[in-house]
């Protein structure tokens, strides 16, 4: 094949995988207008070089490459998951959301624990019956919570009835919060079934049996000398975490550290395991290599689970595998290509998983990247050079994308990788191979486990010294998708310009410059405050000016999954003050939110002077506060409460109704509340006064000095 015709397939290849990004951008109904778009564009291009001519571009390869972008983004739309008529999401405005349903189905996902220590998996349901005995026929995927002990020893293709309340899962109802329903409706899943109980209706099939018990037996060959969780560590260094139930602060851990691909299976463990099976054999006769290369990496897919990231590492390993027995040379950048395009046709909606996106990139950034860091590392022993090299590239190309989607940088994550590769790399292999032995003799694979126990100690000591330097996460705010468009254009500009490659340093600093003086300036001007939605009672961020606190906590479950999003999404990473009631629920949470942010003060109901917002009077009962030039009441119970004659507020946050009374005797601008305390009377004494009411149950609440009051999702 001519190097034109390799040509050629890149671009088709590259086509495709831009019809699939421009998803992003482009609705299925902005379809026509789309293709009107790359059509016209096509047009544009093709009478440049008609006047113009390129080497090795033609017209009628110009509008090749624009069909395929074009049957790329309809190829997505075409197999975006739809709602059936069937779908048993069509029946929850049906049933009433106070009593329970039972829904049959089979299990098509592997149960998992959930950060609230209950099991979830996804349910293919099969037949609903109702509480008042109807039975409608349903199809459709139904994402399901119940009770741990329930789910012990299920697996996929198990038949079951689950007994719960069905409801619809919902948007973020708060800024920086994960969009689960979108993730949902990517994977078919329109509905959840919160689960009080669980019946086994029929045991799966043989191969999921058998499959989920040598899955166990690795993690007890693990666990059984190493204990939980540093069984669980290895397990999941070896077979990846979404096969394993890892201490989820172990996780985070990991994750704050820049470690958290190592205990994803990915390229990385692939190649450990591809090198270490072509060492041992490498007395072998080239096919027999093949073969052995092929089989490990089929029964290492097959046990991990056939994710994104998995699949693309083992199809690339596969030709390389293939080139090098033929002894053929292969181009590394068009194996990846060719492999990430393979994935995408078998199910293009994984264009927007990022377990793909970065496995994809930091794969990208070794090929491309590796060899001119390690000639620059010159200086270096070759072996120093390549430990350094390998981290630095892949970090390089995944960087933008981790801010983008996590709005944090692990500031030391390329020092700590440095430092900890040679103890994943130890606790890899040796894992590997002790749970090999353990699936034939348990006990013989445990005792060669737990030889690994000081690496995991270390390793995990390293981690722990990394998160507690300073600013060792650093939030970087919400980046835009301008932002991480031009981040890659000025890597791809370095990468693959020579005059670009001779200024790279001071087009790197005009990149880092042009990105961060927006996001400083709007950090040190804006004046905010966000209330947010809670069960409980109303928790409050104020950013003034740079200065920012935090009223209320609730418990560690809202720290986790609503606060430390909207912290991360706002670049917030220090706290002048935190204002809690010295209850049991808030110190648990403070500590975990002490974890993740710099906390200057920690306030309970006593005065002190603080630069983010002026307390006026605080008790138990109540917190006074001055803030924007407004006076705010925010109240923490409602009972008996008798508020002294010199409060007059502006505006009152309540978590329950006062009596009507107060409220008016108080005369607020703006009162915020449970809208279903307020009877119909309260309301048109509520108008009649001029007082405006609102409610933070149903989605966030900002205030900023331009707008006013809004909500979140305007």
């Amino acid at each position: 094949m001519t190097k034109k015709n390799n040509l050629d397939i890149y671009r088709g290849l590259i086509a495709y995988i831009a019809g699939l990004l421009f998803t992003g951008f482009f609705l299925q109904s902005q379809g026509l207008l789309f293709s009107i778009g790359i059509l016209t564009i096509s047009i544009v291009i093709s009478v440049i070089i008609f006047f113009k001519p390129i080497t090795g571009v033609n017209i009628s390869s110009i509008f090749l490459l624009g069909l395929i972008v074009i049957s790329g983004f309809f190829y997505y739309y075409w197999r975006f998951p739809s709602l059936d008529s069937l779908d048993i999401r069509n029946q929850i405005s049906s049933v009433n959301s106070a009593n329970n349903v039972a829904v049959t189905g089979k299990i098509i996902s592997n149960p998992r624990l959930n950060q609230n220590q209950k099991a979830r998996f996804v349910l293919q349901a099969e037949k609903l019956i109702t509480s008042e005995g109807n039975s409608p026929t349903v199809t459709g995927k139904v994402y399901v919570t119940a009770p741990l002990l329930s789910v012990i020893g299920l697996f996929p293709s198990t038949q079951l009835t689950v007994i719960g309340k069905l409801y619809q899962p919902l948007p973020p109802l708060n800024p920086g919060g994960f969009d689960f329903a979108s993730y949902l409706e990517r994977e078919g899943i329109f509905s959840g079934l919160s689960a009080k109980s669980v019946s086994l209706k029929k045991e799966g099939n043989w191969w999921q049996k058998a499959l989920f018990y040598l899955r166990l037996r690795m993690i007890q060959t693990h666990v059984r000398y190493l204990d939980v969780p540093l069984g669980n560590l290895v397990s999941s260094m070896v077979i990846g975490s979404r096969a394993v139930d890892l201490d989820f602060d172990l996780q985070n851990s990991f994750r704050l550290a820049g470690l958290a691909h190592t205990l994803a299976a990915s390229g990385f463990h692939v190649s450990l395991l591809l090198g270490t099976v072509l060492f041992f054999t490498r007395s072998l006769s080239p096919r027999h290599r093949l073969w052995i290369g092929i089989l490990s990496l089929l029964i290492y897919t097959t046990v991990t689970g056939f994710y994104p990231s998995i699949l693309r590492s083992s199809l690339m390993g596969i030709v390389g595998l293939i080139a090098m027995i033929n002894e053929r040379s292969v181009k590394s950048s068009g194996i990846l290509l060719l492999a990430g395009v393979i994935l995408l046709l078998i199910n293009p909606l994984w264009i927007w998983d990022i377990g793909f996106q970065l496995s994809f990139l930091a794969t990208l950034g070794l090929i491309v990247s590796l060899s001119p860091i390690v000639n620059k590392l010159d200086w270096l022993p070759p072996t120093i050079a390549n430990l350094v090299a390998v981290p630095l590239a892949a970090t390089i190309w995944t960087l933008p994308l981790v801010c983008y989607h996590f709005n944090h940088i692990p500031v030391y994550g390329i020092l700590t990788n440095i430092l900890a590769t040679p103890f994943v790399i130890i606790i890899t292999l040796v894992g590997i191979f002790s749970a090999f032995i353990g699936v034939f003799i348990p006990v013989l694979g445990s005792s060669i486990a737990f030889l690994l126990y000081p690496v995991i100690r270390l390793l995990i000591i390293l981690v722990e010294i990394s998160n507690k330097l300073p600013f060792s996460s650093l939030a970087v705010g919400k980046i835009s998708i301008i932002s991480l468009i031009l981040g890659y254009l000025i890597i791809i500009l370095i990468t693959f310009n020579k005059w670009c490659q001779k200024y790279w340093l001071s087009l790197t600093l005009f990149t880092f410059i042009f990105l961060t003086i927006p996001l400083i300036y709007q950090k040190f001007t804006l004046q905010q405050l966000t209330i947010m939605t809670t069960r409980d009672k109303p928790v409050i961020v104020i950013q003034n000016r740079g200065k920012n606190a935090i009223i209320n906590l609730n418990d560690k479950n809202n720290v986790l999954f609503n606060l430390l999003g909207f912290l991360k999404s706002q670049g917030i990473n220090n706290l002048e003050l935190v204002l809690v009631n010295n209850n049991t629920s808030n110190q648990l949470a403070l500590k975990v939110l002490q974890k993740y942010i710099s906390i200057e003060s920690v306030i309970y109901p006593t005065q002190k002077t603080i630069n983010s917002l002026q307390i006026i009077d605080k008790n138990n009962n109540y917190i006074y506060f001055q803030l924007f030039n407004s006076s705010w009441l925010l109240l923490q119970e409602t009972k008996n409460i008798i508020f002294p004659e010199t409060i007059k507020t502006d505006i009152i946050i309540s978590p329950n109704n006062l009596k009507i009374t107060q409220i008016l005797k108080l005369k607020p601008k703006v009162l915020i509340t449970n809208l279903s305390t307020l009877n119909k009377k309260n309301l048109e004494d509520l108008s009649i006064n001029n007082i405006k009411i609102l409610s933070w149950h149903n989605g966030a609440i900002q205030w900023q000095p331009e707008t006013g009051f809004i909500n979140y999702d305007e």
